[in-house]
């Protein structure tokens, strides 16, 4: 069962520390946004800076408050994730948006009944990127060592 937590919009300023221990990570997480009765459904590593992002450009969806969102656990396979949400409810998307007619309590409802693999591949990440700046340092230095 996933947990999602909850937050309305006196309690955004609480995301804020959300984001930063992601900070300097490869962890993000999944969202739902409430915008009147549809959902904005996305992904970000900075979520506090994306809800302020979105609050302030609320305008461009009918000039509609932001009401309660969501957001999953941490993970690295966010975008993936965002991904699948998508497809599960594509058939409620609002055409030429990003948004869904979708209910909050439904979604948060569905969400956490859903069987969603949240991965953290923080150490294979990090061990290509390592393997990768070897091969560019060798590669730059013509496999001279230092």
């Amino acid at each position: 069962m996933n947990e999602l937590m909850v937050f309305t919009n006196s309690e955004f300023g609480e995301v804020i520390n959300l984001e930063k221990s992601l900070k300097d990570t490869y962890l993000g997480i999944v969202y739902a946004i409430e915008y009147g009765d549809m959902l904005k459904i996305g992904h970000s590593s900075k979520p506090y800076s994306r809800i302020m992002a979105l609050k302030r450009n609320a305008e461009k969806y009918g000039n509609l408050q932001i009401g309660r969102v969501c957001i999953s656990q941490s993970h690295t396979n966010h975008k993936e994730v965002e991904s699948f949400l998508h497809g599960v409810f594509s058939q409620y998307r609002k055409e030429g948006t990003e948004l869904f007619q979708v209910k909050f309590d439904d979604f948060v409802r569905d969400f956490e009944e859903m069987e969603i693999d949240f991965k953290d591949e923080t150490k294979e990440i990090e061990a290509r990127s390592q393997a990768f700046l070897a091969g560019m340092k060798n590669f730059i230095l013509g496999g001279r060592n230092e």
